[in-house]
């Protein structure tokens, strides 16, 4: 894994931002009935997805994908199944808006923000002289996002080239998942890292 995250200008993954981010990750208070947090389909409980073969939106209803994980999702060079959102801060909007999703009434979401001093607070030492608004919410919940990251399995570590970690059955299923000729997974399954380099290990 690389060992620094990737993240656009003006919005460096700080302590001082992934703290409101994660604030409002986990509250319910987002959705536009209060039943629904972030957390409600990306639970860290399920690896950070739902556990469920369709993810459930607004009132319960059953939606048409699965929930991804957003585990290392700061890697991704794209967002969502459509792979339609560039960034995480363009991401972090999308199931918000969507009326089978969250449903939030943005509105009722800014008073209720800039009305309970512990928002107030962590964002003002997330984005000083920046207004509490869509933008300064989308940022804070994509630096959260980016502090998801998982880089010490196995597989990590016989990546950096510690003997002992993985399989001989392993090893030769890794490199038949990124052969281009045989299962060529790693056209869709892509990774952070040099799967090429790895494959010749």
């Amino acid at each position: 894994m690389p060992v620094d995250v990737p993240f656009p200008v003006g919005n460096r993954p700080t302590p001082e931002r992934i703290a409101p981010g994660k604030m409002l990750f986990f509250d319910t208070r987002l959705s536009g009935d209060n039943s629904m947090a972030c957390a409600s389909c990306h639970s860290p409980q399920h690896g950070w997805s739902d556990g469920n073969s369709l993810a459930r939106g607004s009132q319960g209803t059953q939606l048409t994908r699965r929930t991804l994980s957003i585990v290392n999702a700061a890697f991704n060079s794209s967002q969502m199944w459509d792979g339609d959102k560039s960034s995480l801060e363009d991401q972090a909007f999308s199931p918000l808006e969507s009326p089978l999703e969250m449903h939030t009434d943005f509105p009722r979401l800014l008073s209720f923000l800039k009305s309970t001093p512990a928002y107030v607070a962590a964002f003002a030492s997330a984005y000083p002289d920046e207004a509490l608004d869509a933008s300064t919410i989308s940022r804070a919940l994509a630096s959260f996002e980016r502090s998801l990251i998982a880089a010490d399995s196995r597989f990590d570590r016989w990546l950096r080239g510690e003997p002992g970690q993985m399989a001989e059955a392993e090893i030769r299923g890794f490199r038949t998942f990124v052969d281009s000729l045989k299962g060529n997974c790693a056209a869709c399954h892509k990774a952070p890292c040099s799967w090429i380099a790895a494959s010749t290990i």
